[in-house]
């Protein structure tokens, strides 16, 4: 192809080319700008989105975290309650399991009791009931077979019977002393 253009023609073409050139590179520049300040925005948008759902996330674990460490002190104290009433009740001797016991073994329709005594001590660590009672029994061999059976026992201890006890065939009055351990 001739050009017969002429030669300032030609340039002013090839500047007003150029500048289109430059124009239109200057519009793609600008727009991929645009395009990733779009883009940074929204990453930042969901960066702060994902900032904020995080914290909200957080403070709930802290609050559960909290209300369980609560929850676990209470249990705690719970348990420490429950230990000492366990240790003071292991520490008791009730009367009440001793009479259930003792009367157990206790001949009802061959002895009567006239006197009881009870008193509470505590020895090495042990817990104790001294007994003290007297009574009248239908005769002498009735106060023999109670005072093998206390005997035998584990729970009772030094049992003693008063030499008064023995002297009468029927119907003797009695003196008994003796120990009564917690199981």
């Amino acid at each position: 192809m001739i050009n017969l253009l002429p030669l300032e023609k030609i340039n002013e073409i090839k500047k007003e080319f150029k500048l289109k050139e430059i124009l239109s590179f200057l519009s793609l520049t600008l727009f991929l700008l645009l395009i990733f300040f779009i883009f940074l925005f929204s990453f930042l948008y969901f960066l702060n989105y994902q900032i904020e759902k995080n914290n909200n996330e957080i403070s709930k674990r802290e609050a559960d975290f909290k209300n369980t460490i609560e929850i676990q002190n209470k249990i705690k104290s719970f348990n420490n309650l429950l230990e000492k009433v366990n240790n003071f009740r292991e520490k008791r001797f009730l009367i009440s399991d001793f009479f259930e016991d003792f009367f157990t073994i206790f001949p009802q329709n061959d002895i009567y009791l006239k006197t009881i005594n009870l008193q509470k001590k505590e020895d090495k660590n042990n817990l104790l009931i001294l007994v003290q009672m007297t009574g009248v029994a239908k005769d002498r061999e009735t106060i023999y077979f109670f005072r093998n059976t206390l005997k035998e026992k584990d729970n009772y201890q030094e049992v003693y019977f008063s030499p008064d006890s023995w002297f009468k065939a029927n119907f003797p009055d009695f003196s008994l002393n003796f120990q009564a351990i917690k199981k």
